[in-house]
């Protein structure tokens, strides 16, 4: 008489309980680490809030390094941007990089104009600040002001501010905001303190 041979089945009930908890503990843990990065990016977005209402009223800025542009031709658009020591470009559509970010791309400002960037971290190596028209306004001729900070408010703070006229020629037809160069400068880290040497400042 042949042996009978016991059919394996992989798919039996207990097996599944056990997959079955193993996927609602995975389902769980990815809701848990959601729910920890939403928290995260609410409290960073907070964070940036914050920083953009102490600069509208003039109170120091709580970061080691901003950039900040300024006009008065209302309904213009006028974009910052500023290169980093990787090459890449934080400008209105790609607004945040390793080393910093925009915190404001103001567009066709009828009351406060201006746009600002800050580094919380800025990494070492050179930077370049560039300020664009991009549209709007009447004329042909639009001033713009603006500095670079290092450690605003502070004791060690050193600023240096930039003056430029754009004018619609200026605008680039493929987009790109770096067209006018209003500063170029480098940072270092010395005993684990940003320094800043200027290399250009327009004015």
């Amino acid at each position: 008489m042949g042996r009978k041979h016991r059919e394996l089945n992989v798919f039996s009930a207990s097996f599944l309980d056990v997959l079955c908890c193993a996927l609602g503990g995975v389902i769980l843990l990815v809701i848990a680490m959601s729910t920890q990065q939403k928290a995260e990016t609410d409290q960073a977005q907070k964070q940036l809030r914050q920083i953009t209402q102490r600069i509208v009223e003039g109170y120091d800025v709580p970061v080691p390094l901003a950039v900040r542009a300024n006009w008065k031709a209302r309904g213009t658009d006028i974009d910052l941007s500023v290169k980093g020591p990787d090459g890449k470009l934080v400008y209105y559509n790609a607004k945040s990089a390793p080393w910093g970010a925009l915190l404001r791309d103001e567009r066709h400002a009828e009351a406060a104009m201006w746009e600002v960037f800050c580094s919380t971290d800025p990494a070492e190596g050179q930077y370049e600040v560039f300020c664009t028209y991009y549209d709007g306004g009447s004329g042909n001729s639009f001033p713009v002001t603006g500095s670079v900070v290092l450690n605003p408010g502070d004791r060690g703070e050193v600023k240096r501010d930039f003056s430029t006229t754009l004018t619609r020629e200026d605008k680039l037809d493929s987009g790109r905001t770096d067209r006018t160069r209003v500063a170029r400068f480098s940072i270092r880290n010395r005993n684990g303190k940003p320094e800043i040497t200027f290399h250009e400042i327009l004015n």
